[in-house]
């Protein structure tokens, strides 16, 4: 983007969205009515254009000729995070941070983030320009929105989102969306490793381009008259990632890969069966990582709903208190931390016996087994060495 300016880039993904909300609402894939607030002279009058009996089509099929896929992917991927977000809502987050923000309005449109604390950090220049807009629009700045401005080349990410209020120990959604493409090595690797620095289980979704547009950008279809507007807007792709090194790569900074989807893909999920003559922007990839390195043991539980995950502590619970009401405490195992999990407390916490007392306490357990187990198979053979118990 031009210093002193907003991201040209940014109004124009408005428009796309502004031109899609003006869909009936049973044939559009997303609904930003936000959006053609955004736009500045010319962009506006596309807008009136596309309200003209018949200008939307024209508008939309004049666009996709222009910039084959652009469109159509910015379209799809704003209903892919806005449902990625809405999912997260229902699983708990606590706070949402919009790195890179734009001109992105679901802090404004999605009624349930009003709840919560939203961070939208950007370019002072975008972001000055966003501001005077929702000024417009609602009088004042809706106070649930923390602005950080900031410039990802230069600045120090960390320090300024803790002035801003963020909470590291907090569940977190970060969303970053179309910014990678534009920024160095170093700036994504710096801005992933602190995204890994999020509580545990929080979740990153971000955008990135196929590392083979960089460099062989003709194998891609319309790419000749993207990159043309892009330098003409101050604007070019300096990064990206191979997909089949995304999983490793982001490993490699605390981060596990839970999808992986290309503008193909997406525009599938959203367009059905019209996508399959969509053409253009297919190196355009979303991905969504949670925090922490996958504990494939558990992995069942990134899968479960909010329902199914209380339902497994209930069975969790139910079995501790049978183990802890079945020994008695002092006459098995030694367990305050798994009795700790339990929210009525153990008090007071049993103490370990001496060896007599202990000896004959495993002989009255053994007692009992005899009593409530009378048909459980038995064994002869001795115990495993000691320390693997």
């Amino acid at each position: 983007m031009r210093e002193g300016h907003a991201s040209r880039t940014a109004e124009q993904n408005a428009l796309f969205r502004a031109l899609e909300s003006s869909r009936p609402e049973r044939e559009r894939v997303c609904h930003d009515p936000l959006a053609r607030h955004f736009l500045t002279w010319p962009l506006t009058l596309v807008t009136r254009l596309a309200a003209i009996p018949g200008g939307a089509t024209f508008v939309s099929s004049f666009i996709d000729r222009r910039w084959p896929g652009v469109r159509s992917s910015v379209v799809a991927r704003t209903r892919l995070i806005d449902d990625a977000i809405a999912a997260a809502l229902d699983n708990g987050i606590e706070q949402l941070v919009i790195l890179g923000a734009g001109f992105d309005s679901r802090a404004y449109r999605m009624s349930r983030l009003r709840a919560l604390d939203v961070f939208e950090v950007d370019h002072p220049d975008t972001q000055a320009a966003k501001q005077g807009v929702l000024k417009r629009v609602f009088s004042t700045l809706p106070t649930h929105v923390r602005f950080v401005a900031i410039d990802f080349k230069r600045d120090d990410l960390t320090s300024m989102m803790r002035s801003a209020g963020y909470r590291d120990s907090a569940r977190t959604f970060i969303l970053w969306e179309g910014v990678t493409n534009y920024l160095t090595d170093g700036a994504v690797d710096s801005t992933l490793r602190w995204c890994s620095g999020a509580s545990a289980g929080s979740l990153l979704l971000f955008t990135y381009v196929h590392r083979d547009v960089l460099t062989h950008p003709s194998s891609y279809t319309g790419t000749k008259n993207l990159f043309a507007s892009l330098e003409k807007a101050g604007e070019r792709l300096t990064f990206g990632i191979d997909p089949s090194h995304a999983p490793q790569y982001l490993a490699e900074r605390g981060l596990s890969l839970e999808q992986d989807l290309g503008a193909a893909e997406y525009r599938a999920r959203y367009f059905g069966a019209e996508a399959r003559r969509m053409r253009g922007h297919e190196f355009y990839r979303v991905a969504l990582a949670r925090v922490g390195r996958r504990d494939t043991m558990d992995e069942d539980l990134h899968r479960m709903s909010r329902e199914q995950l209380l339902e497994e502590v209930k069975k969790l619970r139910r079995g501790i208190r049978g183990h802890r009401d079945s020994t008695g405490h002092q006459l098995c195992w030694h367990h305050p931390a798994l009795w700790g999990l339990l929210p009525e407390k153990t008090d007071p916490i049993p103490v370990v016996p001496d060896w007599p007392q202990f000896l004959n306490g495993c002989l009255k357990y053994r007692q009992s087994l005899d009593q409530q187990l009378p048909d459980a198979p038995r064994t002869r053979e001795a115990y495993p060495a000691s320390g693997s118990a």
